[in-house]
């Protein structure tokens, strides 16, 4: 069984908006991966069951007339990587925000229903299942 628990949480950092996303270790507290990215939206997380993979959703954010913040188009995406390797990422093509992650019981794949309604499917090393979103 895996010990550790991810989040990813909003917040802002002198008025820009602020992506931040830790694992912990859940028996001791101890966080085990954290990092943070200006201008993103985070839209979900999972943890493999293992504890070694992380799949995030996230939205960059844009400013709009006036100088309020919204989601800038198009720029919804899906991120797989290992907490072992964090710089080598895959970027999972959906057409939509990511809303809904999962990974298998076994780790081997993963999936996210995105607010376009399509689901997408993929080998935990990011490869597509089927040739679109489902």
């Amino acid at each position: 069984l895996c010990n550790r628990v991810a989040a990813a949480a909003a917040g802002s950092d002198g008025g820009r908006s602020v992506r931040q996303l830790t694992v912990w270790d859940a028996g001791t507290g101890a966080v085990l991966f954290r990092e943070s990215a200006a201008d993103e939206h985070p839209d979900g997380v999972a943890l493999s069951p293992d504890g070694t993979q992380v799949l995030e959703a996230h939205r960059a954010l844009g400013v709009a007339p006036g100088g309020t913040l919204r989601y800038a188009p198009g720029t919804g995406g899906l991120t797989l990587f290992s907490l072992a390797r964090p710089s080598a990422r895959v970027r999972l093509t959906v057409a939509g925000a990511g809303r809904a992650l999962a990974f298998s019981p076994n780790g081997a794949h993963v999936a996210a229903a995105c607010s376009d309604g399509a689901i997408g499917v993929w080998t935990s090393d990011g490869i597509p299942l089927h040739g679109a979103p489902l």
